[in-house]
């Protein structure tokens, strides 16, 4: 039977791990559990600071352009 995981190893710094240990414990949950998790966060975080930066260059284009509400985008896009 096939496996359906991968094994990863790595290295982390005594004080590090004793806190990743510590961690899932206090989580009640595996290293692998904790660390599959911690992804999924950060995943979703970096998504989060995409969004804000699209969000940001959105905004400053539209002050730019002078488009202040949806109206004002729809005539410019009707324009271009």
């Amino acid at each position: 039977m096939a496996r359906t995981t991968n094994v990863l190893g790595f290295s982390l710094p005594p004080d590090l791990y004793n806190q990743v240990v510590d961690l899932a414990k206090d989580e009640g949950k595996s290293k692998s559990e904790l660390f599959r998790y911690m992804v999924r966060v950060y995943q979703e975080y970096i998504e989060e600071q995409r969004c804000a930066k699209i969000s940001k260059w959105g905004a400053e284009t539209a002050r730019r352009l002078g488009i202040k509400s949806e109206e004002d985008l729809d005539k410019f896009l009707n324009e271009a």
